[in-house]
């Protein structure tokens, strides 16, 4: 382990160890994952040069009002205006309150010159941690997973620096526990400024948990230990920026956001936006920017028979069953939007549980 790390600078360190800590944030548990694999009324499309917007929901084409009309479109502007890359600033985000797969047709048979590529944002999954006292009181080895990763080697050398940020898309920050309080950048989703309330966010704790196994508070000897901040982290000098997951257009949107604007060393995904290829190019050419911006991916596999994808010989399929196995089933499949498919660089993790530790050699 030493000979490893001595070879590594704090910046590299840090995401190498990020990697294998997070093998302890994906466990197995049961999510009925929702019936409706889009999300509804948005759409992502790709404008010629030619049209122009008028207005918040208008443009100067008449075929175009006239289409959006009939699905009662309330918005139409930009999806990624803050991005440097000229191609994802020819996107466009479209909110309409009709029927998705009629609007989804008459783009395609009808604007097809004006409107290309129709991308439909699929809803996201999270894959949720074990709830955490200690790790659920596990007797006298509470924090077996830092055990297991060799941890304390580790922090003889370096235990992160604050001047690396990662930024972390999930579901349910709470920015006042004590074991994030210091650590959080910010109390709020720096894309769109809305505040954390882990209250009524989906899952509440399940982002907090995450945080704290990345960059959670950690006592050094001989300093007071603050009241409530029981557990520690690998990277705990480093700091958090938190984005509040949502659809697979958000995972990307704020992905991109942490990258160029935040400048996120390290974006952490432990949920997933579906189990199918985009053949539109808009989840690849994102994934490339923020790869080439020069900040590291590191996204869950999933949670195998209980969340995760599957190959049936046709598609990829989602698997939500922890009790037996399809018949059709031939090999797990990455998650999207953040899959290796799409980028060799995406750093994927899977999931282990309490067993003798492995020794890196």
């Amino acid at each position: 382990m030493k000979t490893l790390i001595n070879t590594l600078n704090s910046a590299s360190f840090i995401k190498i160890y990020f990697l294998f800590s997070l093998l302890t944030v994906i466990s197995f548990y049961h999510y009925s994952f929702a019936q409706t694999e889009y999300e509804h009324g948005i759409l992502w499309v790709t404008i010629d040069d030619k049209v122009k917007t008028d207005g918040d929901s208008r443009t100067d084409q008449v075929r175009i009002n006239r289409i959006f009309d009939r699905y009662n479109v309330y918005s139409f502007k930009q999806a990624l205006p803050f991005t440097k890359e000229e191609s994802l600033l020819k996107i466009y985000e479209i909110l309409f309150n009709g029927d998705d797969t009629g609007f989804l047709q008459d783009i395609v048979d009808s604007l097809s010159g004006l409107l290309s590529k129709p991308y439909q944002s699929r809803i996201s999954v999270p894959l949720y941690n074990p709830a955490d006292t200690f790790w659920v009181f596990h007797s006298n080895d509470w924090m077996w997973h830092l055990k297991k990763i060799q941890a304390d080697s580790a922090w003889d050398i370096t235990r992160g620096d604050n001047q690396i940020k990662i930024a972390i898309i999930n579901f349910g920050f709470d920015p006042s526990h004590p074991d994030l309080s210091t650590q959080l950048l910010n109390n709020y989703d720096p894309y769109d400024s809305t505040f954390f309330d882990p209250i009524s966010a989906w899952r509440p704790g399940h982002a907090t948990t995450v945080a704290g196994f990345v960059a959670g508070q950690t006592t050094d000897n001989n300093t007071l230990q603050p009241p409530g901040a029981y557990y520690c982290s690998i990277g705990y000098k480093t700091k958090l920026v938190g984005y509040q997951a949502g659809f697979s257009t958000q995972l990307l949107t704020k992905g991109l956001h942490a990258s160029e604007v935040m400048k996120a060393d390290i974006l952490n995904l432990s949920c997933h936006g579906g189990c199918r290829l985009d053949t539109t190019g808009y989840e690849r050419t994102i994934v490339k920017r923020i790869l080439d911006n020069g900040t590291t991916i590191v996204a869950s596999a999933g949670n195998g028979f209980c969340l995760g994808c599957y190959f049936n010989g046709i598609k990829d399929t989602l698997w939500t069953l922890c009790d037996s196995v399809p018949s059709n089933f031939q090999h797990f499949s990455p998650n999207f939007p953040f899959s290796p498919i799409y980028d060799s660089r995406i750093i994927i993790v899977s999931g282990t549980e309490k067993m003798t530790a492995y020794h890196i050699i």
